[in-house]
């Protein structure tokens, strides 16, 4: 009686130019791990492409705001002192009120059309100093930016009942002084961009 392993078996006729079974079956793997890693090459290059247009445009951004911050820090100052000067001078600013509190609380209301026009006169004449880049007046201007919002931020103090409803919750006339700080910063900001005078 025949033993199992005596028992025909199939043989697959070699055919000219064909390769083994058998590597068809090696060489199956490798290139469809290959074909994966392709894949993984090609996103992980399409992520650093990204990235890297994502760092040119902060780049690029980053370049343009330091050229630009003065010039628009300077158009900035210059809009809001010299057109609310002309409100006042022309009676039509809603911080009249709020002046008139301060006016009377401390040097008498018999001066306040002249303080007043005065200080309209002075918020113009500081915006316009504020379009001139010279080292010298930028120094001065910012001084007296300094000088000026010291005066008008006083009714904080002075006249509490009318910029504040209660601490720490101001009236629409003590959100329009503390937003006066926005000023500071940009001055402060010009004042940076200045190279320091040489010792003597």
């Amino acid at each position: 009686m025949p033993s199992r392993d005596d028992s025909p078996q199939s043989v697959v006729p070699d055919i000219p130019g064909r390769p083994p079974p058998d590597s068809l079956t090696r060489t199956r793997a490798p290139e469809d791990q290959q074909g994966l890693g392709g894949q993984q090459a090609l996103v992980a290059r399409s992520r650093v492409k990204q990235l890297a247009s994502v760092g040119e445009i902060d780049r690029r951004a980053i370049e343009l705001s330091v050229k630009w911050f003065e010039p628009a820090a300077r158009i900035s100052i210059f809009v809001i002192y010299f057109w609310f000067g002309i409100l006042k001078a022309l009676g039509l600013s809603p911080a009249t009120p709020l002046a008139q509190a301060l006016t009377s609380h401390t040097i008498g209301m018999q001066y306040f059309n002249t303080s007043f026009k005065s200080l309209a006169v002075f918020e113009c004449a500081l915006g316009i100093l504020f379009l001139i880049p010279t080292p010298a007046i930028t120094r001065a201007s910012v001084v007296l930016v300094v000088i000026h919002l010291g005066i008008v931020s006083s009714p904080l103090v002075l006249v509490a009942n009318v910029a504040w409803i209660h601490p720490l919750v101001p009236t629409l006339e003590g959100q329009y002084i503390i937003k006066d700080l926005a000023i500071l910063a940009l001055a402060v900001g010009i004042m940076a961009q200045r190279q320091p005078l040489p010792d003597r």
